[in-house]
């Protein structure tokens, strides 16, 4: 199996057949019970876990090979068997090139994989209900979902925040390189319109969208002034729920509804890019989400969708990552462990 670090998305196309969705319950019970990992330039920070047990194996038993073309990187974090300094893409067509010779042709089973694809369904399934949920005010995962659809293939999402980020990196599928942007290392908030801006730059023919929390939109939405004043048209999709969302529900889960210093006031984003220059554009039901999607697309200008999502759907992480802590302080369950 292959799967990716979230930063690495689109590596691979992710409806290919031996790759594991990055953070899926399926990726995790792969990286930690392999006999041996092939790292290709990861630093393994800290949404990797650091490499370490128990969302990856233990150093003292699981094999892992470092390829990364700065050598600085070679053993961060992670304890290592081989290292690799050179290009990746060098590197690996050199090791296709010795397995070829060293062992010829062989039929590579691959049932090996169903174990871990079931587990990664069961985990999806479990979050169907919530994204096709008519529910006002939106739940956030139906609005990301409506987003990553509307996005299509070819286009490139911007993920930025924290609760938000976590429901896109349930939604997001990503098929081409460059084309999902995260601030991986420590998941820092308030990247969205810089990178947005950077990849429209870039790539003026492909479709731009930013999905974030109205947390991190404010740490620098005065950029979407520099969006309009150089003439890029990025859509700014706002998971509105009045507050720091991560934060306000790590507070609920310590003490109740007793909460210092998270929530917001009421604010209008869509008349905050309006009086920039921007368009702006209010959703409160999630059957305006389409036609708002389909009306920024067609702009030249850039576009600011708030969306007022559910305050308390937001509260709780995404019970994928819960599980996910879960398996950090105890383990994988079985028949996975040691399979």
């Amino acid at each position: 199996p292959v799967t990716t670090s979230v930063s690495g998305r689109g590596t691979l196309p992710e409806d290919h057949p031996l790759l594991l969705l990055p953070k899926g319950m399926g990726a995790i019970m792969a990286e930690s019970t392999s006999d041996l990992v092939l790292n290709v330039g990861c630093t393994m920070s800290e949404l990797d876990f650091w490499g370490q047990p128990n969302m990856w194996g233990d150093p003292s038993v699981q094999k892992f090979i470092y390829v990364d073309i700065d050598p600085s990187n070679i053993g961060l974090n992670r304890e290592f068997d081989l290292g690799i300094v050179g290009d990746a893409k060098a590197v690996l067509r050199q090791i296709i090139e010795r397995v070829k010779k060293e062992t010829g042709p062989v039929e590579a089973p691959r049932d090996f994989m169903a174990g871990y694809r079931e587990l990664e369904e069961q985990a999806l399934s479990s979050y169907e209900e919530m994204a096709r949920s008519d529910a006002k005010p939106i739940h956030p995962l139906r609005l990301v979902t409506e987003a990553v659809e509307f996005l299509g293939r070819d286009g490139i999402l911007v993920m930025d925040g924290g609760n938000t980020a976590l429901w896109t990196n349930i939604a997001g599928r990503v098929y081409h390189p460059r084309s999902y942007l995260f601030a991986e290392g420590t998941g820092q908030l308030g990247v969205g319109i810089g990178f947005a801006m950077g990849a429209k730059l870039t790539n003026p023919e492909r479709p731009v969208y930013i999905i974030h929390g109205d947390g991190s939109f404010m740490i620098n939405c005065q950029d979407i002034e520099t969006a309009v004043r150089y003439k890029l048209p990025i859509i700014d999709i706002v998971a509105n729920d009045s507050a720091w969302g991560m934060i306000k529900g790590a507070q609920h889960a310590a003490f109740g509804q007793r909460y210092c210093g998270v929530e917001f006031g009421e604010i209008r984003h869509d008349l905050l890019a309006e009086a920039m220059g921007a368009r702006g554009i209010r959703v409160e039901d999630p059957e305006e989400i389409r036609p708002a999607l389909e009306e920024a697309a067609s702009s030249d200008r850039p576009t600011v969708i708030d969306v007022v999502v559910d305050k308390e759907a937001n509260l709780d992480v995404p019970v994928l990552f819960q599980m996910i802590v879960q398996l950090w302080l105890k383990g994988c369950p079985e028949p996975y462990c040691g399979a």
